[in-house]
């Protein structure tokens, strides 16, 4: 029977004994309870799933407990017992019984999984169970637990792994009263998942629920298991050849054969089996085979300079005999035995299979040819030169075998320096600094290449090495014009006589060309600025100009003439040849002496003024041999032309 119900008997102590059937029992004969499930939850000081408190005072008298179940929770202040709270008898015997029930009270209580306090003389117990927890731990409260009595130990129904037993889960092997559900069984003493995953395990008693709990199962690794592949070869002709025998393939792992597509998959390639477990299993196993036509294939990418030469990417296999390589350039074409090779400058992907019998290996690689550099210098890197110097050309190196495009040079300044863009050849210009870059043009298979050196252009003074450029002084306004300066003298002279003043009132410029204009002018200033008698027909220079009154004086006598009939050119830049001209015409007379500069010809219409100028110490060459006459003249030197030409006047 069940009982749904809870006795109580009070004491005149004030303890309270509550069992399932009866609160407390007293007697002097014996007691059988059989065939008993208590469900009721019970709460007082002795307490019992069946009876509080049995005493039987009789001699040779038995309390037989058979087939009964406690299933409640149970909580007490003293004593708790799953079938009985305190027993006193002659003989006991507890036969085919089990607590399920949680056993808990509070304060110092004592607790048995069967009876907690017994006094009985000898307690017989027969395929009974109790749930063994942190304060459950006897069967029998405070006696030793006889061979009949079965512990649960419910720490041990906990996540675990598939098909590995739970060892020393039952004190003793399970009797045939206990059945586990929910993919589980019992095993002797031990307790074994058999699915994996998260799920809810029911012990049960006689078929009626005794404890549950839902754990993790997890899967079981084989990767270091002992398996037993059968139904494959040792050695196959290549990869492909192992399809048959995948089909019939065995998988055997503790004698029992397991199940293809729901315990493992199996694949073969690069002479393995490969067994990958599913489901209740995890991990992988590999079985290697010989191939009997095995090889490796490989191959790198190459990147060449352009050399002119045919290039190809190499495909390196071992062995190499019997090896059938085949190329391509696109993933969608068709192989071919012809090798793919790239002469000029570009990129294309290689793409390749080998193959030998029956086994193919594909790859690709990336050929590259990059453009090539061409090679051309300047031995000299530096030059230095004078105005009024001859042109020059730099002589520039060029590797033959490694230069191929058309030269062409550039001058950085050409106020300073023009130069030939086809040969190289400079013409000083002016003074300063330029650089002049010679360039190799690029090509599809040739990077262009360029080299330079730097030009520096000075004054052209009378020694051979310029002046150094000291502090400047405060005798003159102008900074510009330092004192040591050669033309120091001549500018303060010019200044001084109102012949010229600055460009500004703290520059001079002496660097800075002079033109037909300003020299005529200063030639005027310095003859007193006489009034002239006619008045200039040159479409170029309007009355209003400040050289208007210079220009006709010059022509009124003789010094010069327009450079057309109708044009003076006043903002052109006078040359040496006719500062010279105009200075000899104003100053000078015929001397019998003559230079010997090889750029004079002795015709010249400036022959004889430079023969004067240079008796008169008013100014030498450029250099030993040379005068220079179309070099452009600078305001220095105009006016340190006047200043020596006026010397004793």
């Amino acid at each position: 029977m069940e009982g749904e119900f809870a006795v109580k008997a009070n004491s005149s102590s004030g303890v309270v004994y509550e069992g399932g059937i009866a609160g407390r029992t007293s007697v002097s004969y014996s007691v059988s309870i059989k065939n008993y499930t208590n469900k009721t939850e019970l709460n007082g000081t002795i307490i019992g799933g069946l009876v509080g408190e049995i005493q039987n005072s009789g001699d040779n008298k038995q309390i037989i407990l058979e087939n009964c179940l406690n299933l409640a929770k149970l909580t007490t202040t003293s004593y708790v017992g799953g079938l009985v709270g305190n027993m006193n008898a002659t003989q006991a015997t507890i036969r085919n019984c089990a607590n399920g029930g949680e056993l808990t009270g509070t304060g110092n209580y004592a607790a048995g999984g069967l009876v907690t306090h017994t006094t009985t003389t000898a307690v017989t117990c027969e395929n009974s169970l109790y749930l063994k927890t942190d304060k459950v731990t006897k069967g029998l409260g405070d006696q030793a637990d006889s061979a009949g009595v079965i512990t649960l130990d419910t720490a041990k129904v906990t996540n675990s792994t598939f098909s590995t037993p739970i060892a020393d889960f039952l004190s003793a092997i399970a009797p045939a009263a206990l059945t586990v559900s929910g993919n589980a069984k019992l095993d002797g003493t031990s307790l074994t998942y058999t699915e994996a995953g998260e799920q809810e395990i029911i012990f049960s008693w006689n078929g009626k629920p005794l404890y549950s709990k839902t754990v993790t199962v997890a899967a079981k690794n084989m990767s270091s298991e002992t398996v037993e592949i059968v139904g494959v070869s040792d050695s196959y002709a290549n990869d492909t050849a192992t399809g048959a025998d995948l089909n019939d393939v065995r998988v055997i792992y503790n004698g029992t054969e397991l199940v293809k597509g729901t315990d493992y998959t199996i694949s073969a390639a690069d002479g393995n089996f490969t067994i990958t477990f599913t489901g209740n299993y995890s991990g992988e196993q590999t079985k290697p085979y010989t191939l009997n036509n095995k090889f490796t294939a490989t191959s790198d990418s190459l990147t060449v300079t352009y050399d002119g030469k045919k290039h190809s990417i190499k495909v390196e296999t071992t062995p190499a005999e019997g090896v059938n390589v085949q190329y391509k350039t696109s993933s969608e074409g068709t192989y071919s035995d012809d090798v793919i090779t790239l002469t000029d400058v570009g990129t294309v992907t290689v793409y390749w299979q080998a193959t030998k019998g029956g086994m193919t290996i594909t790859g690709s690689a990336v050929l590259t040819i990059t453009k090539a550099a061409q090679d051309i210098s300047y031995e000299t890197k530096s030059v230095s030169k004078s105005i009024g110097a001859a042109n020059f050309t730099n002589k520039l190196t060029v590797n033959e075998d490694k230069t191929f495009g058309e030269i062409t040079y550039e001058s950085s300044n050409e106020s300073v320096a023009k130069v030939n863009a086809a040969t190289g050849e400079v013409t000083i210009v002016g003074v300063g600094t330029a650089v002049i870059t010679a360039t190799a043009a690029g090509s599809d298979n040739y990077d262009e290449a360029s080299a330079s050196y730097t030009l520096t252009v000075s004054r052209r003074a009378s020694a051979t090495t310029p002046d150094p450029e000291p502090e400047t002084d405060d005798g003159l306004p102008f900074t510009d014009v330092p004192k040591s300066a050669y033309y120091y003298d001549a500018v303060d002279w010019a200044v001084g006589k109102e012949i010229t003043d600055g460009v500004s009132a703290t520059q001079f410029a002496p660097y800075a060309s002079c033109t037909r204009a300003q020299i005529v002018t200063f030639l005027w200033h310095a003859a007193g600025s006489p009034e002239p008698k006619t008045v200039s027909s040159f479409t170029d220079v309007p009355a209003s100009a400040y050289y208007a009154k210079a220009v006709e004086w010059a022509v009124e006598n003789g010094i010069t003439n327009g450079m057309t009939e109708t044009t003076f050119a006043p903002n052109a830049t006078c040359t040496r040849s006719q500062s010279v001209t105009f200075l000899y015409r104003a100053l000078g007379k015929k001397v019998e002496s003559s230079t010997s500069f090889t750029d004079v010809p002795a015709n010249a219409f400036y022959a004889d003024a430079v023969n004067w100028a240079v008796a008169n110490n008013v100014t030498n060459g450029t250099s030993a041999t040379t005068f220079s006459p179309n070099a452009d003249c600078t305001r220095a030197e105009i006016v340190t032309f006047l200043y020596r030409a006026y010397q004793g006047k």
